[in-house]
């Protein structure tokens, strides 16, 4: 009969409302002690499942701020061997509950408190052997706020994390020599910033030197991340409060579908980019000084890259150092164009000639800052190849300057020019210095040697350059001694305006235009003259200046022709034109 009674009064006892108020007081009390800190709870329900609830859990840290809250929490003992130091839980259910980290001003989080009491005051005894199988939590917000955050108008603030939507359901965890293993089988949030992870699965080990993450899973909206493995290793817990500049990442991240906009809530300078690639590769290091290894991109849909890297001064893109050896870059115009600028609204739109580059690939290194920079390699196209070792700096969002040596190799300027019935390929050795509008307008200073042009459907060879040009104006000196051609000239061109403009002198002491292509039908087409040219027009109603013809000679059929002095004025204003002819056999008006 007492066998029956007392578990039976026992039962009734802890299940009145009193017992478990009296119950909680006294827990409250004993933890509150031994913490030296704020813990309360409404009542605890016992029942001989081995099952505990408890509801209205609260910590304080030492400030007096909540640590935890839990309108719940559920427990549920396996087994608990004192003696050999061992509890097998089976479930811990949290719901609803908000979490908050911070640090005070000595830079001292909110729960060492609690992790300074439970560490081991006798180190000669056995670690307790810890297993919970199953810990789900439900609904739940965190936040992490340090004393010295810095504020962060947009992206993610890792000095400022508020999560809500917090679900977590982990498994199989084992705490054994202070070394706790387990399965993330769900994890989702959504951070104040806007970035929300839909799913996140892997097996974590965690300790005192080291997170991590095996067969990592992680999905947004837009995006799907696979690690192979990802470790985080530190000397202690205290360098994870300095996570970019002491945690030390290694990562080995199988192929995964990225959104850009999902990486500008990390990287501002790509926030609302929405455009996907396909990405993997071995990345090492702090986040302020990382490496990448066997980088493998594709976007759109032919573009890939292969390369190395490593920056130094993350996460402040601008102060930043960059080094990227690319093995291999191929892209196209189609590609290159679908990449808009969402936070300026600009699209990039190549001039129309350019289409004809059709595969562009690309080998060679950036090295330096974002605003500063060095690009060496060699574009190859269907037009033929470029290489370049060039110093780029931006000086505005939309302008940059650039130096350093530029080098074509049978390059058809002519069809990215749409010139082609009189242009075809360059191959060109020069120096440049200059700057450029979005890659359209642009101005620079040029020293160089065309090695070979073909004009004409002939091959000029030789050609040396020196002057400045735009993309409609040219001002400097050209020389040519070719085979079949000498040419000097000196002056400029401008056809930036809607009248062109022109000023210059020109020697020609021999040219043989049989075989320069001007003459298909004589051999023996042989011109020489001196021209000097100031003038602007493009035809004789609108020409104002003067034409000089000196010294000039033309064979052709046999019959040739001297003219010592061949000069034309021309004046049109809008009441009225005047042109003027001097020549060594009429004059006239």
């Amino acid at each position: 009969m007492v066998i029956i009674v007392l578990p039976s009064a026992s039962y009734f006892f802890l299940r009145r409302s009193k017992t478990q108020t009296w119950l909680a007081n006294i827990i409250a009390k004993e933890i509150s002690e031994n913490l030296n800190a704020r813990f309360t709870l409404e009542s605890v329900n016992l029942l001989f499942s081995k099952r505990a609830i408890f509801r209205n859990l609260l910590i304080e840290d030492q400030h007096g701020d909540t640590l935890l809250f839990a309108p719940e929490l559920v427990i549920e003992i396996k087994s608990f061997k004192r003696k050999a130091r061992k509890v097998v839980i089976n479930k811990l259910c949290i719901n609803n509950s908000f979490l908050h980290f911070t640090t005070d001003s000595n830079n001292i989080i909110n729960i060492k408190f609690i992790t300074d009491e439970l560490r081991r005051k006798d180190t000669t005894k056995a670690r307790w052997n810890i297993n919970i199988r199953n810990i789900e939590m439900k609904n739940s917000s965190f936040s992490f706020k340090p004393y010295h955050y810095k504020p962060l108008e947009r992206g993610i603030n890792f000095s400022d994390l508020r999560f809500s939507g917090l679900n977590i359901n982990l498994t199989n965890l084992s705490i054994k020599e202070a070394i706790a293993d387990f399965n993330i089988d769900l994890l989702t949030f959504k951070d104040q910033s806007g970035f929300q992870i839909d799913q996140l699965r892997s097996k974590i080990q965690i300790c005192n030197t080291h997170i991590h993450f095996v067969d990592l899973e992680i999905e947004t909206l837009l995006s799907q991340v696979n690690a192979k493995n990802l470790k985080l290793s530190y000397k202690d817990f205290s360098d994870l409060k300095e996570f970019i500049n002491r945690v030390h990442l290694t990562a080995n991240i199988h192929s995964s579908d990225v959104n850009l906009s999902d990486v500008g809530y990390f990287v501002s300078a790509l926030e609302g980019f929405d455009h996907n690639l396909v990405f993997s590769g071995n990345f090492s290091g702090k986040i302020s000084d990382l490496k990448g290894k066997q980088i493998n991109l594709r976007f759109g849909d032919i573009s890939t890259i292969s390369c190395d890297f490593n920056f130094i001064g993350l996460p402040n893109i601008e102060e930043t150092f960059i080094f990227i050896n690319l093995q291999k870059l191929i892209t196209g115009t189609e590609d290159i164009e679908k990449f808009n600028n969402p936070q300026t609204g600009k699209k990039i739109t190549l001039p129309a000639g350019f289409r004809a580059l059709g595969l562009i690939t690309y080998k060679g290194n950036f090295t330096g800052f974002i605003d500063d920079f060095v690009a060496y390699g060699k574009f190859t196209s269907d037009l033929g190849n470029i290489s370049t070792d060039l110093l780029i700096k931006p000086d505005t969002a939309a302008t940059f300057s650039f130096n350093g040596k530029l080098k074509t190799e049978d390059f058809d300027i002519g069809k990215l020019s749409k010139t082609e019935n009189w242009v075809g390929k360059i191959t060109l050795n020069a120096s440049l210095d200059g700057h450029t509008f979005r890659g359209k307008q642009f101005s620079a200073s040029l020293e160089g040697v065309v090695n070979d042009l073909e004009f004409n459907d002939y091959n000029y060879k030789g050609i040396e350059l020196s002057g400045t040009f735009t993309e409609k104006a040219y001002d400097g000196s050209v020389y040519i001694d070719d085979p079949n051609v000498k040419f000097n000239f000196l002056g400029r061109f401008d056809f930036s305006q809607a009248i062109p403009e022109f000023d210059f002198t020109a020697n020609v002491p021999r040219a043989n235009l049989y075989k320069l292509n001007f003459d298909k039908y004589d051999s023996t087409s042989f011109l020489s003259f001196i021209i000097t040219a100031n003038f602007v027009g493009d035809n004789l109603d609108n020409t104002n200046g003067e034409i000089k013809l000196l010294n000039s000679y033309f064979r052709r059929r046999g019959e040739e022709l001297d003219v010592y002095d061949f000069t034309l004025w021309a004046n049109n204003q809008e009441d009225s034109s005047k042109i003027t002819l001097r020549t060594d056999f009429i004059d006239g008006e």
